[in-house]
């Protein structure tokens, strides 16, 4: 509670949120363990506290032009409306179909009641929505740099995977005759190759949507291929080189041909450029400028 309250704001939020829900799902229903968990929420919504106050913040919003909290969490909802529907393809449609059997089994012995599907699933959404408000409040409707949308797909997938759980529960319980798990086990044992290769047909469909080659593996073999990876390699070590020899400026290069799979160094020939600085503060030097 204190690591993850004083970190990423996103996961801070979404935890006190998470938390909270679980703390009093756990008041209402009298469990054992509801005293450990106000504990633990008091913690997290301290370090929370804490590093929202921290006067850093001030400074760095004065850059922005901030939103009111309502604003702010209404367009969160709005955005993470926008990023399922572009995280949904046919790659993740397929995986989800074919562990649906497993999840409908883990539900089957769920001893949850799966009581409220729709008021689980609003909540699920809002649970993902949260992560996006605090970058939307500070900095205008901006919902984050890469680094930060990465939070958001992976949370997406755990997101729909609860959904479905809850969702093969509430079947189940409504209609617990209709699918069993000796039929699904059945189904599978008896029609095994079909369903394997149903299934690869599918998700290799799924990758030629998205793209082979912005695909990682992929991405990394043409970079080998090509030469670019080597060419990166051999630019990388030699500006290293440079930098741990040198007290005073020392000149750098960016690399020219970049392979896709990474980030561009994206050095200066400012020296007083931020990327530039971190890199000079690191290896002790005076000042790090990149050539032309």
């Amino acid at each position: 509670a204190v690591i993850i309250g004083g970190g990423n704001y996103s996961t801070a939020l979404f935890s006190v949120c998470a938390l909270g829900i679980a703390l009093f799902v756990s008041v209402v229903h009298k469990r054992v363990e509801s005293k450990n968990l106000a504990v633990a929420f008091a913690v997290l919504v301290l370090a929370f506290g804490i590093s929202a106050a921290a006067p850093g913040n001030a400074v760095r919003a004065a850059n922005f032009h901030q939103m009111s909290p309502v604003g702010a969490v209404i367009m969160s909802l709005y955005f993470a409306i926008k990023l399922l529907e572009q995280y949904i393809s046919l790659r993740q449609l397929t995986a989800f179909v074919f562990i649906l059997p497993l999840i409908y089994m883990s539900a089957q012995k769920s001893k949850w009641t799966f009581k409220y599907p729709l008021l689980v699933i609003f909540i699920a959404l809002g649970l993902f929505a949260c992560q996006l408000a605090p970058p939307v409040y500070a900095m205008g409707g901006n919902i984050g740099a890469g680094r930060q949308q990465n939070i958001y797909y992976y949370s997406s997938l755990l997101m729909l995977l609860f959904d479905l759980f809850y969702l093969s529960g509430w079947l189940n319980k409504r209609y617990p005759s209709t699918i069993s798990i000796e039929a699904i086990k059945d189904i599978f044992f008896k029609h095994t190759v079909a369903i394997l290769l149903s299934f690869a047909l599918l998700f290799s469909l799924g990758c030629l949507n998205y793209g082979i080659g912005r695909m990682t593996s992929p991405a990394c073999a043409v970079s080998i291929l090509n030469g670019r990876a080597r060419e990166y390699d051999e630019t990388v070590s030699d500006n290293i080189a440079k930098m741990e020899a040198t007290t005073g400026i020392c000149y750098v290069r960016n690399v020219e041909n970049m392979p896709s799979i990474f980030l561009p160094l994206d050095l200066s020939e400012e020296g007083t450029f931020w990327i530039n600085y971190f890199y000079s503060e690191f290896y002790d030097c005076e000042s790090v400028i990149a050539l032309k």
